[in-house]
């Protein structure tokens, strides 16, 4: 039989009439660790491990380590922002990591449209350090383009390494 199980829900809603500054948290996570002596620390302010294993290959699979759907008002104030990211005060400081092992359809970074999910942009990362940039456009006969408008130098580090490109290029 189908279940819907929520370890955690977090559900409350504030209206009124009056204006008023509000800040609302679902979850709130602030850790500290202060240690005397260097060691191994390690800190996850969520951390998740969602496993989905089916006893045959009959039904559809879909597991989210994390699903964010944020709204804004439509007043002409609202910000919708998904996830803010910030790294800072260490020797490395990462904002997103993201480690996708190989499947038949690898995409470590995508970027998809929400007029049509099937148009996207990926970043994908082979084995050996090869990194290819796609541009899809669902659209029969029509072509998705990717337009790179920098600011400074695009530099190759190595110096040796190369830029290969599949089609016309245009510039300035």
């Amino acid at each position: 039989t189908a279940a819907t199980i929520t370890g955690l829900n977090i559900d409350f809603d504030k209206t009124g009439t009056s204006t008023s500054n509000n800040t609302m948290y679902g979850l709130n996570i602030d850790m500290d660790n202060t240690t005397a002596t260097n060691g191994t620390n390690v800190m996850y302010g969520i951390y998740a491990t969602p496993t989905l294993t089916h006893a045959a290959d009959a039904g559809a699979a879909y597991v989210y380590g994390a699903h964010i759907d944020a709204t804004a008002g439509t007043n002409g104030s609202g910000l919708a922002q998904a996830a803010y990211f910030k790294a800072s005060g260490g020797d490395f400081n990462h904002g997103i990591i993201i480690d996708c092992e190989n499947g038949a359809s690898n995409f470590d970074f995508r970027i998809r449209s929400s007029a049509d999910n099937t148009d996207h942009f990926t970043i994908q990362v082979g084995a050996a350090g090869e990194t290819t940039f796609t541009t899809v456009d669902s659209t029969v006969g029509a072509t998705a383009d990717l337009t790179l408008d920098v600011d400074g130098d695009i530099s190759l580090e190595p110096a040796a390494g190369s830029v290969k490109v599949t089609g016309a290029v245009s510039g300035s």
